[in-house]
């Protein structure tokens, strides 16, 4: 569980650290075993070798003569390439530097060959190690080149090891962001499919990846079929109870009047209203094309559509954000909305806000609301609520089905709550 909440989100993500994480593993291990098997046993052995030369130098100067030292020192530094100095007692020493702790190794050896006190001086600026040893009758000042103990070629192993595995993670990094530009797409694919959008989208990249593009357009496409076919037999429906109802019509205008033929006509005319509302419902808005729609002036337009009850509705919208809609679709979500607010309280507040990466919409009004037991049985279609508030008086139950549905079809979500004003609130959110 500690792992999975350690884990990255993204896809992509989790790719990179699949391909870095082994190869920094791999790097430090290399490292490591280079550094204890390689490096460390040459270091030591060209410390003790070093040391050798030194305990030579101090032990052939110990049984040379003063005036022949020069000549000894020459020697010494064209053969093993040391520059030796001595000081007697009476010169003072000077400032040469702080002692130095780096280079144990050498100075290990040097411990093993030599018997009287010294300490080293790194001279950083004329890159030397500057060996101090005192000697009887003085002091012993040997400069040994940083090189005799510090294999250059080491460091730059190191470097070209490292920039080999970023040149390799950088390639590897570009062919895997080729790899999941497919599964990108197909992700953008199916969320434009999910918002109504058209979707023209190609499968290619890996073979797993086309299999399952190729499964999404087969499923959009069966989809797409199951609502074509479910419009046309419930809108062919609806459209053919027109011719008998309207001869019923007729029939009942051409009989005496009397309450039961009254009773008649109410119930044919309900009728027509309900095929209607059927017709409406199952029409859908599915084959309109979307268009970049600024929201705050398309609410303004349906707003304005009330002008009896235009003192009702306040409206308060911060944000001006475009967004692509089917205007028609939209426009009818928002009017039965506004509706059935509007049938149910007297002031209807809307405002708007964005939150994260959505656009939020609020209808609010001061009615009785809904209970919540029934605000999610409310969307289906042909509900009409009998208690504490009926959403659809004098229509069929099919308003916030229609609304619900519209949403839906853009991306969105339409939720019911309490509203502030103390009656119910809807609230409308699209995805930018």
């Amino acid at each position: 569980m500690f792992l999975k909440r350690l884990a990255p989100r993204s896809l992509y993500a989790r790719f990179l650290l699949i391909i870095i994480i082994p190869t920094v593993l791999a790097q430090v291990l290399t490292t490591y075993i280079f550094y204890e098997r390689h490096w460390r046993s040459v270091t030591r052995n060209a410390s003790a070798s070093l040391a050798g030369e030194i305990s030579y130098v101090i032990n052939t100067m110990e049984k040379t003569p003063p005036k022949q030292l020069p000549a000894l020192f020459k020697n010494v530094q064209d053969f093993l390439k040391l520059e030796v100095t001595f000081r007697d007692n009476s010169v003072p020493l000077g400032t040469i530097g702080k002692p130095s702790k780096r280079f144990h190794y050498f100075e290990s050896s040097l411990k093993e060959y030599l018997d009287y006190p010294f300490y080293t001086v790194d001279m950083a600026q004329t890159s030397e190690i500057l060996l101090v040893v005192t000697i009887p009758d003085g002091k012993l000042l040997v400069n040994v080149p940083r090189k005799r103990l510090v294999s250059p070629t080491t460091y730059i192993f190191i470097m070209w090891m490292i920039g080999g595995s970023v040149i390799l993670l950088t390639v590897a990094i570009l062919f895997l962001r080729n790899q999941l530009r497919a599964i990108v797409r197909l992700a953008e694919a199916a969320n434009k499919f999910g918002r109504g959008e058209p979707v023209d989208f190609k499968p290619y990249g890996a073979t797993e990846v086309r299999q399952a593009a190729h499964a999404f357009i087969e499923m959009k496409e069966r989809i797409n079929r199951h609502i074509k076919q479910r419009t046309e037999m419930l809108a062919g429906v609806s459209h053919d109870l027109r011719t008998p109802l309207t001869r019923m019509k007729l029939e009942l205008a051409m009989m005496e009047k009397t309450e039961t033929i009254a009773a008649l006509e109410r119930d044919v005319i309900e009728m027509e209203y309900m095929v209607e509302g059927y017709l409406n419902f199952v029409r859908g808005g599915a084959d309109e094309k979307t268009e970049h729609t600024q929201l705050s002036t398309m609410i303004k337009l349906v707003t304005d559509a009330y002008t009896l009850d235009h003192d009702r509705i306040d409206t308060n919208l911060k944000d001006d954000i475009v967004l692509p809609l089917r205007r028609s679709g939209f426009r009818r979500a928002l009017t039965n909305l506004i509706d059935n607010a509007l049938r149910h309280a007297e002031k209807v507040s809307i405002s708007s806000k964005l939150q994260k990466n959505h656009w939020m919409l609020y209808i609010d009004d001061n009615g009785n609301g809904i209970p919540e037991d029934k605000r999610e049985s409310v969307f289906a279609p042909f509900v009409r609520l009998d208690e504490s508030r009926n959403l659809d008086t004098g229509g069929v139950g099919l308003g916030l089905t229609i609304a619900s549905d519209i949403i839906h079809a853009h991306g969105g979500k339409i939720i019911l709550g309490d509203s502030p004003m103390g009656g119910l609130r809807v609230t409308i959110s699209l995805p930018l």
